[in-house]
């Protein structure tokens, strides 16, 4: 009897850790188009913010970008049943799914200034962090407290990452029409505020090596640039002033240092799929 119950709860780990090994080969696809949509954010919001003066010709080679790992999340999880994985990973999967059905509309909004930036990330945001949220759902499938907290740690980076974006989003805004609105800039500074608590939890819960990927991955001119162009939005308010800052150096800019975040979330995800 013993030996038995041995036996099936053995098999049962190992067919749970299938299971979480195909949720694990999903998230890379989820993450790449989360990445391009964080840049379709903020491209469309220096768009907007500018009147179409900047990223004119931008736009449409982002929407380019962002359909090509569109298909590549759609073509990966036709083969992925999310009934294997409860009510919950189905619900999360047809909130994300249906998001996505309203990406073309929005574009079209936004090509044709029918849209405010805050209008526009209030589309962007929610739909990347239901996307987000399918990932998030591996820490609670796990039964294994090494792979709970690589998985916690690798949402931690997704989460301050994605803050990154939106801050992308609103710096744009903001140096793209020469001044920071209220709304805008109360929310930049939020935004930076959330990122350093996600990056303090990141780094409570991450492995040594991977901690120190961070360290040794995000850093050098593009970050420290990014410090001082954001010390001249929160001084904006009271300089009266974005110090002549364009909305295209500011993108690019913090482009940089979130391509440098991707290479530390492509790193744990390799870690989790291997």
């Amino acid at each position: 009897l013993f030996s038995g119950m041995t036996i099936i709860e053995k098999r049962s780990v190992v067919s749970g850790m299938d299971s979480l090994q195909e949720l694990a080969d999903l998230a890379p696809e989820i993450s790449n188009l989360v990445h391009e949509l964080q840049k379709e954010r903020g491209t469309s919001a220096v768009y907007i913010g500018s009147k179409g003066a900047k990223f004119a010709e931008q736009l449409p080679k982002q929407w380019e970008e962002t359909n090509a790992k569109k298909q590549a999340y759609e073509n990966a999880i036709k083969s992925f049943n999310a009934n294997d994985f409860g009510k919950n990973m189905v619900a999360k999967m047809e909130a994300g799914y249906e998001a996505l059905l309203v990406l073309e509309e929005t574009r079209s909004n936004v090509k044709t200034f029918k849209i405010t930036v805050p209008k526009m990330a209030g589309y962007y945001t929610p739909t990347i962090r239901k996307l987000l949220s399918v990932v998030e759902e591996m820490a609670v499938l796990s039964t294994d407290a090494d792979i709970t907290k690589s998985i916690t740690t690798y949402t931690s980076l997704l989460q301050g990452k994605e803050r990154a974006g939106v801050e992308r989003a609103m710096g744009g805004a903001g140096f793209g029409a020469g001044k920071f609105k209220p709304g805008i800039y109360r929310k930049f500074l939020q935004l930076i505020a959330m990122q350093d608590t996600y990056l303090s939890r990141f780094y409570l819960q991450a492995e040594p090596e991977i901690v120190a990927l961070h360290k040794e991955t995000v850093v050098g001119p593009a970050v420290d640039e990014v410090n001082r162009l954001r010390t001249i939005a929160i001084e904006s308010q009271r300089m009266g002033s974005t110090g002549g800052v364009t909305a295209t150096h500011w993108f690019g800019t913090i482009t940089k240092k979130i391509d440098l975040l991707k290479k530390v979330e492509d790193g744990i995800a390799e870690y989790l799929t291997n």
